[in-house]
């Protein structure tokens, strides 16, 4: 088992240095109990149970929000980017829900491997797919202040319903041909979705740039110049790279806000990247972060 797992306490004691440093809010379980004994509390009800609709700032001021991370093409990294805006969401004080509607499961993966090298906090995950999907993940979130849904990466019946329920949904696009195409048909479930919910936010991330400056500056360029040509979603005020420290967290069922042992460029700049996302994700939902 490697060091870093056996150091988790460690890491937890330093995590509020490391919030300090991204001006994030602590969350409670620093304060009080720990998240694992949160969990069990007695009086927290299964996240399985309906309870009264709950919309807008919660009683603690919170933003209501439901977040999906979808495309219509695989590979975009929508599952890596939901796990870290997850993370930096828990550290910030949310009260999170996970949704994993993949039928590959890496999110549900993930957690898995989070609670076996017993990483705080802990992260709600539930697994949502089929008939009924849109009814039930509204249901389901009435017990959390943020649910993050993680559908899979095509043109499925979840992800068509995620876009019905959800506040906002942050589109990855990857700088290459394959995924340009595919853009046009992600408008198109858009289009669709905003008949019944016109007030959905989209947001895309220019996701697996180049660690070469000009490279990344040549791909920002590129992709900018097609995305011209549409209109109806937003473009993120910065673009996540495509890092070993993204990789390096993931094996450990951890995000990279969570790695400060991780000093190389690839860890500070992931961690910085993964920080200004998660504002601008929540800026515009109209939160102040």
């Amino acid at each position: 088992m490697p060091a870093s797992i056996n150091n988790i306490n460690h890491i937890i004691d330093i995590i509020p240095s490391i919030l300090l440093k991204f001006k994030l809010s602590l969350p409670c379980c620093y304060h009080n109990e720990s998240p694992r004994d949160a969990r069990h509390h007695p009086k927290r009800q299964s996240p399985d149970k309906q309870s009264p609709d709950k919309r807008g700032p919660d009683k603690r001021g919170w933003l209501m929000a439901i977040v999906t991370f979808g495309s219509s093409k695989g590979g975009s990294g929508k599952s890596t980017l939901c796990v870290n805006i997850g993370v930096a969401r828990k550290l910030a004080g949310s009260d999170l829900l996970l949704v994993d509607a993949d039928p590959q499961q890496s999110l549900t993966q993930w957690s898995a491997l989070r609670e076996a090298n017993q990483v705080e906090p802990y992260l709600e995950n539930v697994q949502r797919v089929g008939e009924g999907f849109g009814k039930s993940v509204l249901e389901v979130s009435r017990r959390y202040d943020t649910t993050l849904i993680d559908v899979a990466g095509h043109n499925s019946d979840e992800l068509r319903a995620a876009l019905n329920i959800s506040n906002l949904v942050v589109l990855p696009l990857r700088p290459s041909n394959f995924d340009a195409w595919v853009f046009a048909s992600d408008l198109r479930l858009l289009e669709q979705a905003r008949i019944y919910n016109p007030g959905l936010v989209a947001l895309v991330c220019f996701n697996g740039l180049s660690f070469a400056p000009a490279v990344r500056a040549r791909e920002v360029r590129d992709m900018s110049e097609v995305l011209a040509s549409y209109t109806g979603f937003q473009v993120a005020q910065a673009g996540v790279g495509q890092r070993a420290a993204f990789n390096r967290s993931v094996a450990l069922g951890r995000a990279v806000l969570e790695m400060p042992e991780d000093t190389t460029p690839s860890g500070e700049r992931a961690r910085n990247e993964i920080i200004t996302l998660y504002r601008d994700i929540f800026t515009r939902l109209g939160e102040s972060t």
